[in-house]
């Protein structure tokens, strides 16, 4: 019997290769990226001898990590550390991995493991933008151009949305200070709680509250809104003083927000960095959110998950989720310093 689940999870970390497309600019002059880290993750999928025992065969593919160009966090290797872990990727250069075993006439004795490895150089991003550098008309390339367009959970063309970016830039028409005054506005204006999270853009725009997926597009809505490209991207954040982690103890599970300006590329932002003042009076976040945290990116406008189908023995009683939850993923991460760019 066949058996088909796709589910969400909260991002599932592994691994891939740079690859730098011909003719990208990144930011020189006002951006810097120092105190880098080579970060190394490590990632295990686990199936228990208890259910192997009712399969015949199954596919797992999860996400790994995302292979778009992102100054601040340079995956340079990624492998499938078991021979039966396979990567792939998308058009969107999300990688995936996928194990693919035939038990049907194996002697099952114990749990089977899986592991892939990542290597990313990441460092704290500061920002000294000058506005006069950033060009307020541009002709957006083909591949940055469909992110000033809406997307699922990102309504940029709601006019709710619509009507408050409006608001927020006053008539403003350099890219870089609507793009300052969006988030801001995203902020200073979301309060952070899990009740009735994990929403669209909208839907954070009229409760005022969410999760670090909700103040993301919500501030990629508005910037989409004012045809400033922008885009989520799902993945890990890590303090800068810690060094050796275990993902399974806490969640570092995170979403952030990247952003386009000519002549710079792709620029992250973290909205729902939270900063107050003397008087504990909630303030805007400066250096966009960014220069406290090493990210590690993993699939960009989507959120991390994992799918698998089976096949069960003959005569096995299945109510379809055989699978689930019982594959476990854990990640451990290590970080060593890395020459200051």
């Amino acid at each position: 019997m066949l058996n088909r689940l796709l589910r969400s999870l909260s991002v599932a970390v592994l691994a891939w290769c740079l690859i730098l497309s011909p003719g990208t600019v990144w930011a020189s002059q006002g951006v810097s990226y120092t105190n880098s880290r080579d970060i190394v993750v490590q990632a295990t999928i686990t199936v228990p001898k208890s259910q192997l025992a009712n399969l015949s065969s199954y596919t797992i593919k999860g996400s790994l990590i995302n292979g778009a160009e992102h100054p601040y966090a340079n995956p340079y290797y990624y492998a499938g550390a078991t021979k039966q872990v396979g990567i792939s990727s998308d058009s969107e250069k999300n990688f995936f991995y996928t194990i693919s075993e035939n038990i049907e006439n194996e002697n099952i004795t114990s749990d089977k493991t899986y592991t892939a490895v990542a290597k990313v150089k990441s460092s704290l991003v500061t920002y000294n933008i000058s506005p006069k550098q950033v060009a307020s008309t541009v002709a957006y390339p083909p591949e940055v151009k469909r992110y000033v367009v809406p997307s699922p959970q990102i309504e940029s063309n709601h006019p709710l949305i619509v009507k408050k970016a409006k608001e927020i830039v006053k008539g403003e028409t350099n890219p870089y200070v609507k793009a300052k005054k969006i988030f801001d506005f995203t902020n200073t204006y979301m309060d952070y709680t899990e009740k009735n999270a994990w929403g669209t853009a909208v839907q954070a725009l009229q409760r005022r509250s969410g999760v670090c997926e909700d103040f993301s597009r919500l501030m990629v809505a508005l910037l989409r809104a004012e045809n400033i490209p922008a885009r989520t991207v799902a993945g890990y954040a890590l303090d800068k003083n810690e060094k050796n982690v275990d993902l399974t103890e806490e969640d570092y599970a995170h979403m952030w927000v990247e952003f386009y300006l000519p002549g710079y590329g792709w620029l992250p932002a973290d909205p729902t960095v939270l900063e107050y003042d003397e008087h504990d009076k909630r303030v805007a976040a400066q250096n966009f959110g960014m220069g406290n945290w090493y990210y590690i990116p993993e699939v960009i406008d989507q959120e991390g998950g994992i799918s698998y189908e089976y096949y069960t023995k003959e005569g096995v009683e299945d109510s379809g989720d055989l699978l689930d939850p019982i594959v476990t993923e854990k990640g451990k991460v290590e970080t060593s310093n890395s020459t200051k760019n």
